[in-house]
């Protein structure tokens, strides 16, 4: 997402010549405007739920790129989840 930002910076700056860009770190959400709905659609998100396609901007309704540390993890999870699983019932010989 962070590489389609910045293309999509990019045409902009191509188009608007000496436009700037802040971007800013917020640390925390309470108390800021917008920000408690994003948290609730990220939960939404994290439950499983997706926004339609088509609600998507042009740029997003690829596939994704999954991060190597997020595969990693997600893989670390499985491995642990199938070891307790056999450490409590192993398996008969």
């Amino acid at each position: 997402m962070v590489d389609t930002l910045h293309e999509q910076m990019e045409v902009v700056w191509c188009k608007h010549d000496g436009i700037e860009f802040k971007l800013r770190w917020m640390q925390g959400h309470q108390g800021i405007l917008g920000n408690e709905w994003v948290d609730q659609e990220a939960e939404k998100v994290a439950q499983g739920e997706s926004s339609l396609q088509q609600k998507l901007p042009m740029s997003f309704r690829r596939e994704l790129l999954t991060s190597c540390l997020a595969v990693q993890q997600w893989h670390m999870k499985k491995v642990n989840a199938k070891s307790v699983k056999c450490i409590k019932n192993p398996p008969r010989c």
